[in-house]
């Protein structure tokens, strides 16, 4: 999804949704049509659409981007940052009530834990150290009076940060969901290995990985298919570095994603059970 927060003499404040599931080039040609000073939508739809501009397709000068939905991930950040030259802030948000967001061009979350209790655990459940990623978050959301929530599991992974002087707020980086993780028969293989792969390529847009039985089909979206010779054999040797045996990679060029049918999002690393 992808709002468009604008104003006219009717409402002050108006928010205009476009549905990421649209072809591309209707995506572009609405906000060109609504051209919005505020821009909000997913970190992946984000990235193509500051590609979109950087062609000059997209005429838009938004006077703030934000992310919200997915992992904003740092080179989606610059290049969003790049091509609309305005700071770009990002959002975290759960049906459960937990709600952060982060100030202009900076990763770490500010958390509404005066709404919720925020326990960052390891596997066994047990508190985790500032600066050490979490297994898991437990949220206790007592304010829910339908149906309130004791210590209940989101599998993001936390990573907790100093406090701030001027207030007690929860302050995390937020590095992703820990079902992402590739799991195969001796060894688990993190998303980071394929993402320190792909910060490297910057000819690709997007893509998607989705786990075979010994390796990887990933899918790119690209502007030149040229920018895809030898990847395969990098991330052969990434997921060969983090242990898989002969891992199998194919890397096919494509021209959009698959994203959910309704909510619209992307899920950029499948795993072989969710297939």
């Amino acid at each position: 999804m992808v709002a468009a927060l604008t104003c006219d003499a009717d409402s002050p404040v108006r928010s205009d949704l476009v549905p990421a599931t649209l072809p591309l080039g209707e995506i572009v040609a609405r906000l060109n049509e609504l051209r919005p000073p505020l821009l909000s939508g997913y970190a992946s739809m984000l990235a193509r659409l500051a590609s979109e501009a950087r062609a000059g397709r997209l005429r838009i000068t938004p006077a703030q981007v934000s992310s919200t939905s997915e992992t904003l991930l740092p080179e989606m950040r610059s290049a969003i940052r790049e091509a609309f030259g305005v700071p770009v802030f990002d959002g975290f948000g759960s049906t459960e009530g937990l709600v952060g967001k982060t100030g202009p061009d900076d990763d770490v979350l500010v958390f509404n834990t005066d709404m919720c209790i925020v326990e960052l655990v390891d596997a066994n459940n047990q508190p985790v150290a500032a600066g050490t990623p979490s297994a898991r978050v437990l949220v206790t959301n007592l304010y829910n009076l339908v149906q309130p929530l004791i210590r209940y599991e989101l599998t993001d992974t936390f990573i907790r940060q100093p406090g701030a002087a001027e207030h007690g707020y929860l302050r995390a980086r937020v590095r992703g969901r820990n079902d992402d993780v590739l799991h195969y028969d001796t060894v688990d293989v993190h998303p980071i290995a394929i993402r320190s792969v792909m910060v490297k390529t910057p000819g690709v847009i997007d893509y998607q990985v989705r786990q075979t039985r010994c390796g990887i089909d990933l899918y790119a979206v690209t502007t030149d298919a040229h920018e895809l010779d030898g990847l395969a054999d990098r991330l052969r040797q990434a997921l060969a570095d983090g242990g898989l045996h002969r891992p199998a990679v194919t890397v096919r060029p494509v021209e959009r994603l698959d994203r959910h049918p309704v909510s619209g999002k992307l899920r950029r690393f499948i795993p072989l059970t969710t297939t």
